[in-house]
Order: structure tokens, then sequence, then C-alpha cells
């Protein structure tokens, strides 16, 4: 999710860095949302990092019981779906070291029964 990392193979920023770019992260987000108007969005962030973002395309609010669609399961872990502004929004384990096929199918499946609404 974040758009700039430090210099080395520690992954995601932390501490300061990550306050600096975070309020931009959401608008950069909102704005790509805007830009390519996608009818899924897959958050491959798990609930700690991406409940923000989801929380950004939902005007900064939590979602209501009525966008709260069936959660999925993947080889022990969970995708969890929700519709708002007519978009499926997919959260989701990000990849690394887990079952990729298990998660290739689940969010296939997701968006092959949501994709067409």
């Amino acid at each position: 999710v974040s758009k700039l990392a430090p210099d080395s193979n520690n992954g995601n920023p932390m501490g300061k860095l990550y306050d600096i770019q975070q309020k931009d992260d959401y608008k950069i987000f909102l704005k790509e949302v805007e830009l390519f108007s996608p009818k899924v969005i897959v958050l491959f962030t798990g609930d700690g990092w991406g409940w923000d973002y989801l929380c950004t395309i939902n005007n900064n609010g939590d979602p209501s019981d009525e966008q709260i669609l069936p959660e999925y399961e993947w080889a022990g872990y969970h995708a969890k779906v929700y519709r708002i502004d007519n978009r499926i929004v997919i959260l989701s384990e990000h990849p690394q070291t887990r079952p990729e096929q298990e998660h290739i199918e689940c969010i296939t499946k997701i968006i092959s029964k949501y994709a067409q609404l």
C-alpha cells in the first residue's frame, strides 16, 4: 500500500517515514480510485493496514452492516468483502509466504461472484 519505502530491504517504512507519507498515501489512493474507477479493489494488506484504506474510500467511516458481505476462507485465512459505492472491495492478507494457489482461487471466486454487480 505504501508508495514510498526506505532505502533498504526492510519492507514498508516505519516510524516517522510512515507517518510523513500516510496522509499522502490516502490522497493518492483516492485519486487512483477516482481516475481508474475500478469495479473491484483488492487490498492485499490484512486488517491492520487495509482497514484505514477501506474507510478512506467509504468517506472516512467504518462500513455499515449493509456494506459487509460474506467472508471467504482460504488456507486458514479470511478474505473480507465489502460493497462500497457500487464497488467490491476485498480485504485479504498479503500473499507473501502464504499458499498462493488457494489465495488466487479465493480472490477469483469473489470477483466472479460480485464483479457483475
